[in-house]
């Protein structure tokens, strides 16, 4: 056999268990939109601007909370920063960008839902299961990031930033989670 064809077997090899892995993701990469339909046309919602509908989402969730919030003055539609509280362990971050984009950020994981209309529900669902404990942030690489969302026993990954479409990357090497009930930092 001829040197060259078994590096070109195991790159194959390597790209196949890949697609296979992907495949069987489901849709995973995906997360953005439900079907093919949502990414066509005026669906993405672009047209329309979704900055009454999500401050009306982020102020429910924070009184359903009861958390405290501050409403920032940023390059976006919507941002509001919820600090350090006795609910939260760690600041979060809401905001609305491009009209139509939910975005949850903690620590250094930042997320893009999209489009508005489509995502809305799970989005307050998962920011929901941050602060009761049952969200979590995979940290899989040095920038590598997946958002899980508790399901039972099991925890399912509803979002991955910055690279974990690769399959070696969707082990986690630790995880940054909500601590209800934890006083912030310097409280009596």
């Amino acid at each position: 056999m001829s040197n060259w064809i078994l590096p070109v077997v195991g790159l194959a090899m390597l790209v196949l268990v890949t697609v296979q892995a992907l495949s069987a993701f489901g849709s995973y990469p995906r997360i953005a939109a439900e079907t093919d339909d949502d990414l066509k046309g005026d669906k993405l919602g672009f047209d329309q601007d979704y900055t009454a509908e999500a401050e009306a989402l982020f102020k429910r969730f924070a009184e359903r909370h009861g958390l405290h919030y501050e409403v920032e003055d940023a390059p976006m539609e919507a941002c509001w920063t919820f600090p350090q509280q006795p609910k939260l362990s760690m600041p979060v971050t809401l905001g609305l960008q491009n009209g139509d984009e939910l975005n949850f950020g903690v620590s250094d994981f930042w997320s893009y839902f999209f489009p508005f209309e489509n995502v809305a529900e799970r989005f307050e669902h998962a920011i929901d299961a941050w602060v009761t404990g049952d969200a979590r942030i995979a940290v899989t690489g040095r920038h590598s990031r997946l958002l899980q969302v508790r399901e039972g026993n099991r925890w399912r990954s509803i979002y991955g930033a910055n690279g974990c479409l690769f399959p070696f990357r969707w082990t986690p090497l630790r995880y940054e989670m909500n601590e209800p009930g934890r006083l912030p930092t310097g409280s009596a």
